[in-house]
């Protein structure tokens, strides 16, 4: 029901997306191949709660001995202290995501996981190393049939969610939250450098 509704409200953003994208799509590599492919591999999944700046220099000094793996709001955190994620998923239509990304100065390393309703000019950046999976949008759905399926992550419920669904969808092990607070500590939602801390 909540998904309905989020659908029929944002339906034009959705729809205007998934059409800008629609090169993406058919230059996109899907998730399927991945399947079970790094398997008992920990994984960290990084949110950009308030908490993330109480364990960030951690993640740091750790950062070979796991897969990283950003939502979209915690990637100025963490680029800020010179940790490049693995992945960063996107799944917001909103034009407000593209602010999470340095468009000119983004890590040339990390694959970008992306829903085909974020804006275009997300996946735009990330020529080659960019992932996409089956949306639950009707038009999505309508162009899969001819494109070919891509992947599915199941039901998503929020970035940190499809983030979840991905790493148990690659296989990894033990999978770790962290930044997942939304804790208001000091009356903040979010970390130090992200988009909406500033």
């Amino acid at each position: 029901t909540i998904e309905l509704k989020t659908q029929s409200v944002k339906s034009k953003t959705f729809y205007s997306n998934i059409c800008r994208n629609y090169s993406n799509l058919i230059s996109t590599t899907g998730i399927t191949g991945l399947k079970n492919s790094l398997s008992n591999i920990p994984a960290i999944i990084c949110s950009a709660g308030p908490s993330l700046d109480k364990n960030i220099q951690q993640l740091k000094a750790k950062r070979n001995n796991f897969l990283l793996i950003s939502v979209a709001t915690a990637l100025k955190p963490l680029i800020e202290n010179r940790i490049f994620p693995d992945f960063i998923v996107a799944i917001d239509p909103d034009e407000t995501t593209v602010n999470f990304f340095d468009l000119q100065n983004h890590s040339k390393d990390s694959w970008l996981l992306y829903n085909p309703v974020v804006p275009s000019r997300i996946p735009d950046i990330f020529p080659g190393k960019r992932l996409t999976y089956d949306s639950s949008v009707n038009l999505a759905q309508w162009l899969q049939r001819y494109m070919g399926g891509k992947g599915s992550l199941e039901k998503i419920f929020s970035v940190a969610h499809a983030a979840y669904q991905f790493a148990r969808f690659i296989g990894c092990a033990p999978i770790i939250f962290i930044g997942q607070d939304l804790s208001f500590s000091k009356n903040r939602l979010h970390s130090k450098h992200s988009y909406y801390y500033r």
